[in-house]
């Protein structure tokens, strides 16, 4: 009997080691695929947050009101004087076109080409408070300005010092009769044809 108590507590010995590590390997595995699991949902999220921000981010489309309605408020603030105003808005203006650079690099590095001298110019002007070299930069500003457009496909983006009454600053261009070009395309436009489907549920 005492040979069978001692075979019992031989075979216990030699078992329980081994099982101990088998529970602690089972544990460490199911803590590790709760993790991925985890890490998986995390990533899923980032992912549409990544397609709601790209959905959403702005375009050279969307930025250029914003160039043009600083654009006249710096051009009313110089011809009132108010260049305080009006360098704030022209420091404005820079600052959006290194975001449109950042956004598109090419359309940015252009318009930067187009503007750099102008912005210079307008700057020096306002700095001084000469009325006349402010009045002659911008205008000089507003012909580059045109001549971006119409290198980037859009010649009928027409800017005007003096906008319609009937539009806002941030598309205030000056209106004349023109046609479609079937070779222009909005960004958006673009963007919608390599758009998926949304699946539907």
């Amino acid at each position: 009997m005492y040979r069978s108590i001692l075979l019992v507590l031989t075979v216990l010995t030699l078992y329980l080691p081994g099982a101990a590590v088998a529970d602690a390997q089972s544990e460490r595995i199911a803590a590790l695929t709760r993790q991925v699991d985890s890490l998986n949902k995390k990533v899923a999220k980032l992912e549409k947050t990544v397609e709601l921000l790209n959905a959403i981010r702005p375009t050279v489309t969307t930025l250029m009101p914003d160039v043009a309605e600083r654009f006249h408020v710096m051009h009313y603030a110089g011809d009132a004087e108010d260049w305080a105003l009006a360098s704030h808005e022209m420091h404005g203006i820079e600052h959006l076109l290194g975001v449109i650079k950042d956004v598109d690099p090419e359309k940015g590095a252009m318009a930067r080409g187009f503007l750099a001298a102008d912005l210079e110019h307008v700057d020096a002007a306002i700095d001084s408070g000469n009325r006349d070299a402010f009045d002659k930069a911008i205008t000089h500003m507003v012909g580059d300005c045109n001549a971006c457009h119409t290198a980037v496909g859009s010649p009928f983006m027409q800017v005007t010092l003096n906008p319609p009454d009937t539009l806002s600053l941030r598309h205030s261009h000056k209106l004349m009769h023109s046609k479609l070009s079937a070779e222009h395309e909005h960004e958006h436009e673009h963007e919608e044809e390599h758009m998926e489907p949304a699946s539907g549920g």
